[in-house]
């Protein structure tokens, strides 16, 4: 049986808020990562642990993580 790589855990990442715009370029996060002191305030296309944000939502961010979207609500955690 092959042996396959580790994948690399994704960080533990919950979504506090997020500010929707019509214009992409207004829209942020802010997001809390365990082991990061305080929250990070995001908008599409910053990266955070191997996560990119792919597109923030009303009420979700959806990262990009090769290739793969992740959608993570806000107040969920992990």
């Amino acid at each position: 049986m092959p042996v396959r790589p580790a994948r690399a855990s994704l960080p533990e990442v919950s979504i506090a808020s997020t500010t929707w715009h019509p214009d992409a370029v207004k829209r942020e996060a802010i997001v809390r990562v365990a082991g990061r002191d305080g929250p990070l305030r995001l908008r599409e296309g910053d990266a955070v642990g191997g996560l990119v944000v792919q597109e923030i939502e009303p009420a979700a961010v959806v990262f990009l993580r090769g290739g793969v979207e992740i959608r993570k609500p806000v107040g969920a955690a992990r």
